[in-house]
């Protein structure tokens, strides 16, 4: 990525991330809801080159271990979203078709959270009882692919933008 397409795009990528943090987390919905910044990180990386894909899950994964209600050792979550980012670049660049994005970004969403929960166990973090954790699991996977198709459109039109702007 350019230098510019950089700075816009950890500027929106903030932007998105206080929005998650600030507001969507407060909206409690039957299975846990749904991150609109999993899904603006993940439809990036589907649209986006290996190595774009790499260093959005980088900043994604480091904004998330910042966040004030992460447990988790510092750098898990950032272990995790480079390597979900960099699988699903792998597996959905190129691929224009609407709703293979959408079953991309539901399940790097569900692997990312289960990888999240089984590496986080391993390290001590308390996850809860196994029926609430896979309420919650279905849930977000489930609102993922209610929200995915919604936002989709925004997001592309802004990767086209800030990608292909000589601006």
């Amino acid at each position: 990525m350019f230098t510019r397409a950089n700075a816009i795009f950890i500027s929106i990528l903030l932007v998105f991330f206080v929005l998650q943090e600030g507001f969507l987390n407060q909206l409690h919905l039957f299975g846990g809801g749904f991150s609109m910044f999993f899904i603006l990180i993940f439809v990036w990386s589907a649209i986006s080159t290996q190595e774009s894909a790499l260093m959005s899950g980088f900043i994604a994964g480091f904004l998330l271990d910042l966040a004030q209600g992460s447990d988790a050792p510092v750098g898990l979550w950032t272990l995790i979203m480079v390597v979900t980012c960099y699988l699903v670049s792998y597996f959905g660049y190129g691929d224009a078709n609407p709703v293979g994005i959408v079953a991309i970004v539901a399940i790097a969403n569900f692997a990312a959270q289960s990888l999240f929960l089984t590496m986080g166990a391993l390290l001590g973090v308390q996850v809860g009882d196994l029926g609430e954790v896979l309420i919650t699991l279905i849930g977000t996977t489930v609102w993922t692919l209610v929200a995915t198709p919604i936002f989709l459109p925004l997001f592309t039109r802004l990767h086209d933008f800030i990608m292909k702007a000589r601006v």
